[in-house]
């Protein structure tokens, strides 16, 4: 028997992905190890008190709540660190137990050490470095205890995976890991639902952009290049800065409509109306919506960044944006725009194909069947 146990995102819960649409996207992975007997039980630890109830929206993944009377914010960090006491029963019987993300990991290492497991850290982004970017600043209390957190999960692990080359190089070389120790496991797509459906011809000449409406993204650039382009720019999220955005695009006369953020099922539907993809931003690790926007046919823009320039190569299957400014993004998209739809196809072709080769859940579930096989 190989059973594994997944420590959920600290503050994160089995609810907030079904409301965010995210459910269906995260459940694929573990069904398609238990289909494959790659693993034969897996359990989800969540913070989410009635989490319980959707068990009959998965296919053989038990979820574990948290006790309600943690449901707090301050209860919720304690609970990460009493986790595997309260649920001794269960973590005694896992053989391996896994992270979502690095915020809360140290559920995994206390259960690990405790139990005598073996750990796989999984990081989708890393937290030292999305941090130091938003605070702008390497002298922040807060920034040395993530960096500390960070060093503490990778020193003790057994595993590592991370979804791009450069988190892999950044981790190795900041706190001298053995770079056997990390592996390169790539974010994946599923390519039956995420597909080219409409023609470029039958698409509207216009720029999408999926994500949160942070800092990191970018976006105020965005929208002032999005009003010298004199073209539509189309954006689903929300964040923290959307009333900011709001302000500035009716201050500048810039055309932009901001729609609700959409079901992962739904979103090809909504790739498949644009022609253009954007994803402007200052720093990414594996970006999901690129994947999907490529997989969909889409003619995607993004900057010249790591995570976006590893799966962009420019004009073969997307196009790489030389800056962050406003002008850099007008200057690239200017040009793109003027091609005939006949001159553009094979971009888009190309970007489909990528997906199809090497970013599908059969795949990414192979490679990580590698990782558990060493574990």
């Amino acid at each position: 028997m190989r059973r594994l146990g997944l420590i959920f995102t600290l503050n994160v819960s089995v609810e907030q992905w079904k409301k965010q649409g995210l459910l269906n996207r995260e459940k694929l992975l573990y069904e398609e190890h238990l289909k494959k007997k790659s693993l034969d039980q897996v359990f989800w630890f969540s913070f989410g008190k009635d989490d319980q109830k959707y068990e009959r929206d998965l296919k053989g993944i038990r979820i574990v709540p948290m006790p309600g009377l943690f449901d707090s914010r301050i209860g919720r960090l304690m609970y990460s660190f009493i986790m595997p006491f309260w649920h001794r029963k269960i973590f005694k019987n896992i053989d391996i137990i896994k992270t979502n993300q690095m915020p809360g990991s140290w559920s995994a290492l206390l259960g690990k050490l405790l139990f005598r497991k073996r750990s796989l850290l999984r990081t989708g982004w890393t937290w030292s470095i999305n941090y130091r970017e938003e605070i702008s600043s390497r002298f922040n209390l807060i920034y040395w205890m993530i960096q500390l957190i960070e060093w503490i999960s990778y020193k003790f692990c057994d595993l590592a995976e991370v979804s791009s080359a450069a988190q892999r190089k950044y981790i190795i070389e900041k706190y001298h890991i053995d770079k056997k120790k990390i592996g390169l496991l790539p974010n994946y797509i599923d390519v039956s639902l995420f597909k080219n459906r409409t023609a470029l011809h039958n698409r509207r000449e216009e720029l999408l952009y999926i994500g949160r409406l942070e800092k990191e993204k970018n976006l105020f650039n965005l929208i002032k290049a999005s009003a010298d382009l004199k073209i539509r720019l189309n954006i689903y999220g929300e964040g923290s800065l959307k009333k900011d955005l709001l302000v500035l695009a009716e201050k500048i006369g810039a055309k932009v409509f901001f729609n609700r953020p959409v079901s992962n099922e739904k979103l090809p539907l909504v790739y498949n109306k644009y022609t253009y993809f954007i994803l402007p931003s200052f720093y990414e690790c594996m970006p999901k919506v690129l994947l999907e926007a490529m997989a969909c046919g889409c003619i995607c823009f993004g900057t010249d960044t790591s995570g976006i320039n590893e799966i962009i190569n420019d004009k073969k299957n997307g196009y790489l944006i030389r800056g962050t400014e406003s002008g850099s993004i007008i200057k690239k998209v200017t040009g793109v725009v003027k091609l005939s739809n006949k001159e553009k196809k094979p971009c888009s072709d190309n970007a489909s194909d990528l997906i199809k080769e090497r970013f599908t859940l059969q795949s990414l579930v192979s490679h990580e069947e590698k990782f558990l096989d060493r574990l």
